[in-house]
């Protein structure tokens, strides 16, 4: 009982060491695979670096975009009640009677800008 254990110990520290040494094997084996693995990790940190700044770049449009839709709010409102205000006015002239009218227009004076 304890020799299969000692065995099955022994296959497993062999199994390891053989992993390991293969591993480094794989990894020290190709130096350009290593300069290249060293250059897309620059190009991944130089990436994330612009991501930063494009996200803030993002940020900064999302408020400008809530700022300009507080503005095209206001000027709606202030459209509707311009709107309202021409209808309003169009209503009271349209309860003028042709007397009221014509006493209206009567005040004012036609000027001849010919010379």
């Amino acid at each position: 009982m304890k020799s299969n254990a000692f065995l099955y110990l022994i296959i497993l520290v062999l199994f390891f060491a053989l992993y390991l040494a293969t591993q480094r094997k794989i990894t020290s084996l190709d130096p350009q695979n290593n300069a290249r693995s060293h250059l897309l990790s620059h190009q991944n940190d130089s990436l994330r670096a612009e991501n930063v700044k494009l996200d803030s770049s993002l940020a900064s449009l999302y408020r400008s975009i809530g700022a300009l839709q507080s503005k095209i709010n206001q000027s709606q409102q202030y459209i509707f009640q311009i709107k309202q205000r021409e209808h309003d006015k169009d209503i009271l002239i349209d309860r003028f009677t042709n007397l009221e009218l014509y006493r209206f227009f009567a005040n004012f004076s036609a000027v001849d800008s010919s010379p």
